[in-house]
């Protein structure tokens, strides 16, 4: 038996057959696209959950920040009355101090002055008597 092609019979069965394995090359392909597409679909269902936790997040966060800026605010007003209180404190007891130093140094001074003056008066009328 002797079988007879031509060459379009011979050229219908080598495209028949490249077809054949692109239809078996391309069977597992398309499997994995689809469990992959499958797989998108979860995780896009898990970011989503994701976002949504993490919008909450954010706003309690947001909150939480309001409430640390109000205190940070506090925190500097305390601190500006501190250094008001702290100066006028140091104005409070600067004046009176510098007058009691004053008048102490001017006492100190005013009796030198009087015994140096005595000393003068008494040694000069003790001599001559």
């Amino acid at each position: 038996m002797t079988i007879t092609a031509n060459a379009y019979e011979i050229a219908i069965l080598l495209v028949s057959l490249a077809f054949l394995v692109l239809v078996i090359v391309l069977i597992p392909m398309v499997l994995q696209l689809r469990r992959t597409i499958k797989a998108m679909e979860e995780l896009t269902v898990e970011s989503k959950k994701t976002v949504e936790s993490l919008n909450e997040i954010i706003k309690i966060t947001g909150i939480e920040a309001g409430d640390v800026e109000e205190l940070v605010k506090k925190v500097k007003d305390v601190g500006l009355k501190f250094v008001t209180l702290a100066e006028m404190l140091a104005d409070g007891v600067k004046s009176p101090l510098i007058t009691i130093i004053s008048l102490i140094l001017g006492v100190e001074h005013g009796f030198r002055r009087f015994f140096r003056r005595r000393e003068k008066k008494g040694g000069g009328g003790d001599a001559t008597h």
